[in-house]
């Protein structure tokens, strides 16, 4: 029976890669979402395909020759809603906002196809919202916005959830304790006369987190907030009534979620894997059974994700949820910035860590990236970005000369002693000269040279990275680890064996593909991590994607030294360039249930 189901969904999946274009990761979304009557329910309405990758011009091929109603001004409504379908999903995977204003999606809808008259437009709509496809909805200023439903109805739930807790604050794990607030301050004390001490600020993080039913944490950079979710996850066992309250730890990588386990003692894990994906239904029920959920770098999250780990828990009856992150990293790639409204709506309980301690002993790095936030450049004389050999670095090359700087720059760190494991490059690009893939190979023939490098592409001992969640292996996406071991034959790997923090585990065949080199990163991808040294690549062929909060989560990733090197124009630049805000309502939303209560 289970063979059945599975050739059936090959041959469905077969069938839409073929009619629509599209690749086979396109094609089991598709599945997932509709089942097996996908195909045709796609041809009943083509324009729900705009949510896919499918591009505009096929959609628009099968409204005018699949369509059963071959009335022209039918067919024309059909492809504008279409074109509407289109241009949100645009706006929002390109711009990350969770809804479009009415003047921004006509804007879309024209370039999209010139010939769209307005008219057919508000026919369009109608159908969508009839179809539950978009919402129509007004910002607190009258403006209308159009919201893809699945945005809108996360953005609700979400405001509906942390409203509903921002109400409840100093309510106890076991609400018959009416000495909370006293164990509390308890706590607090002993934990300062541990070895471990807290300052008076992130004193004031952990008790708002112990006394409320959600609370803020937030800080740039540095600020200790692991510390801090360290010692909440001990005040929380220490004034809970039971003697292990289930504390669950997550974040949105692999590599924050090691750095959280590792600096916290608890085993923490990914979003994706506590939501259940990849596990039994028996599994995802025990959520409900989570007292408190401690989510860190919340900003890198978007709408729907945390909106959906969110309400996974929400009917624990005595459910506490922290929510840590810094408000000046580079914005989630999913749509929405829910820690920056979070913050604007200030109804929820929260407290900034302001005091900088990891790069205690490294004042240089904590002193410019202030100044990169203020917009402060490397022109501004005395008051500009300050460099110093050995912390903060700027070698300025060509285009053509930063690979070979690159190569002499981490020659000079290994013959000074630095482990090539404490060195991460990042490059803002993946792709491109001076990319990620390009630099990758070239510092794996310097450094970790293997007969053949380039027939196999790894080597023992290379730096990787897991670049897919694979539960069960138990490995997520954004853990590195080291390669231990390489069987190879006929110009073919088949297995690898990589040592992830001390725990062994083994690819094979096509898992191999799950892993990559992780000599250079994207900055995205190292966001939520720290490394001793690292060498930030500023290109000018790269300016485009370089901006002040770019710039800013690179140089915050060194907790000893930072290199940059490339265009020192470039850079200025980026520092002046500071990203688009993002459409969102959540915190007109959060205000609005506060006023109401």
């Amino acid at each position: 029976m289970e063979n059945k189901i599975k050739t059936k969904e090959i041959d469905i999946r077969e069938k839409l890669t073929e009619l629509f274009i599209i690749n086979e990761e396109e094609a089991e979304a598709m599945i997932r979402d509709y089942g097996s009557n996908v195909i045709r329910i796609f041809l009943q309405k083509p324009y729900l395909l705009c949510h896919y990758k499918v591009k505009f011009d096929v959609v628009k091929k099968i409204i005018s020759s699949k369509s059963n109603n071959k009335v022209e001004s039918h067919m024309d409504v059909k492809i504008v809603a279409a074109a509407i379908i289109y241009a949100s999903e645009s706006h929002t995977r390109f711009g990350g906002h969770t809804f479009s204003y009415k003047c921004e999606l006509l804007d879309g809808i024209k370039k999209i196809d010139k010939k769209i008259v307005e008219e057919n437009i508000e026919k369009a709509l109608e159908i969508l919202i009839v179809d539950r496809e978009i919402v129509r909805d007004r910002d607190s200023q009258g403006r209308e916005c159009i919201y893809l439903s699945r945005l809108y109805n996360a953005e609700v739930s979400l405001a509906n959830v942390i409203g509903c807790l921002a109400k409840m604050s100093k309510c106890s794990i076991n609400e018959k304790d009416e000495n909370e607030y006293d164990k509390v301050e308890e706590f607090l004390r002993s934990y300062n006369n541990s070895s471990f001490e807290l300052n008076q600020n992130q004193i004031e993080a952990v008790r708002t987190a112990l006394n409320n039913r959600v609370a803020v944490i937030y800080g740039k950079g540095g600020t200790g907030k692991t510390s801090v979710i360290k010692a909440i996850t001990e005040g929380f066992k220490y004034i809970s009534q039971v003697r292990d309250p289930k504390i669950c730890l997550c974040s949105y990588t692999g590599k924050a979620v090691d750095v959280l386990s590792k600096k916290t003692g608890m085993q923490a894990t990914t979003i994706h894997r506590l939501l259940g994906v990849g596990i039994t239904r028996k599994d995802w029920g025990e959520r409900n059974e989570t007292e408190v959920l401690i989510i860190d770098e919340c900003g890198l999250v978007g709408v729907e994700l945390i909106n959906l780990l969110i309400y996974s828990i929400k009917s624990s009856p005595n459910i506490r949820i922290v929510l840590v992150g810094d408000q000046f990293q580079i914005q989630s790639i999913e749509p929405g910035c829910v820690l920056k409204q979070l913050l604007k709506s200030r109804t929820i309980p929260m407290v900034e860590l302001s005091e900088v301690v990891r790069q205690r002993n490294h004042r240089l790095i904590v002193d410019n990236a202030d100044k990169i936030l203020k917009g402060i450049t490397t022109d501004g004389k005395k008051l500009g970005i300050w460099f110093k050999k050995d912390e903060f670095e700027f070698i300025e090359a060509s285009s053509e000369g930063i690979k070979s700087e690159v190569i002499n720059k981490i020659d000079m760190l290994l013959s000074a002693g630095t482990s090539i494991y404490d060195i991460q490059v990042i490059s803002p690009y993946r792709k491109y000269t001076n990319g990620v893939d390009e630099l990758n190979m070239e510092i794996a023939r310097r450094f970790n040279s293997t007969p053949e490098r380039q027939i196999y592409k790894f080597g023992i001992l290379d730096s990787v990275i897991a670049i897919k969640n694979n539960f069960r292996t138990g490995v997520s996406n954004g853990q590195r680890g080291i390669i231990k071991r390489v069987e190879t034959d006929m110009n073919k790997i088949e297995l690898i064996t990589v040592d992830f923090c001390g725990r062994e585990v083994t690819f094979k065949n096509n898992g191999i593909q799950d892993i990559e080199l992780f000599y250079v990163a994207t900055i995205h991808k190292l966001q939520g991590s720290e490394m001793k040294t690292v060498i930030m690549i500023m290109d000018k062929k790269h300016e485009r994607m370089i901006n002040r909060e770019l710039i800013y989560v690179g140089i915050t990733r060194a907790t000893e030294k930072i290199v940059i090197i490339g265009n020192k124009d470039t850079f200025n630049e980026g520092v002046k360039k500071v990203s688009q805000q993002r459409n969102s309502s959540l915190a007109e939303r959060l205000i609005a249930i506060n006023i109401a209560s």
